[in-house]
């Protein structure tokens, strides 16, 4: 089994410039609060608490880059703008959330699937567009974790019209710790 470190170094990416992202994005230090102890439930609730307070951080990108276009663009702009621009790093213990200026701050050093989720649900948000996160169990994880979930992503109904799903609903997948928009294997 690889540790974090392993795994951090195997996903490491060649990154785009971005510069012409920055006007978008005020420097943030990423000072952490402590926010509690839980698992991946208890960071979601958290993760909708960041989004709601933190979504006005990617309002001038989301308005300047994003709008205008058909929703299967906008979903797969949003991850290659996220994938390309923004290094991913898993946790090494501590579940840390990110504003998205956070995100941007520390874009080289890189983030982990929580605080992607946070930077592209906040962009759909002030898009207006209707997304949901969604929590997943990987396979072969580390066997500690096999009856908690380890991964979270978001995805968007075909159907905005849609304000939950069911099974067999179909919606586009924005998990920008993977090169394609392919949902995950769970």
């Amino acid at each position: 089994m690889s540790t974090p470190k392993e795994i951090n170094i195997a996903l490491f990416k060649p990154l785009k410039s971005g510069r012409k992202y920055d006007k978008y994005f005020s420097y943030s230090d990423c000072t952490y609060q402590y926010l509690g102890h839980g698992y991946t439930d208890f960071s979601i609730k958290s993760m909708i608490n960041y989004i709601n307070k933190f979504n006005d951080h990617t309002e001038k990108i989301a308005l300047n880059e994003f709008t205008g276009k058909p929703l299967q663009e906008t979903c797969f702009d949003i991850h290659s703008f996220l994938y390309h621009h923004i290094q991913y790093k898993i946790d090494e213990g501590n579940q840390l959330l990110r504003s998205p200026n956070c995100a941007w701050s520390s874009r080289t050093i890189g983030i982990d699937c929580k605080s992607y989720s946070i930077f592209a649900s906040s962009i759909l948000l002030n898009l207006g567009i209707n997304h949901f996160i969604r929590k997943i169990k990987q396979p072969n994880s580390n066997p500690i974790f096999e009856d908690h979930f380890t991964h979270v992503y978001v995805i968007v109904p075909k159907n905005q019209k849609l304000r939950q799903l069911k099974s067999g609903d179909q919606y586009y997948t924005i998990d920008a710790t993977i090169p394609s928009v392919s949902e995950p294997f769970y």
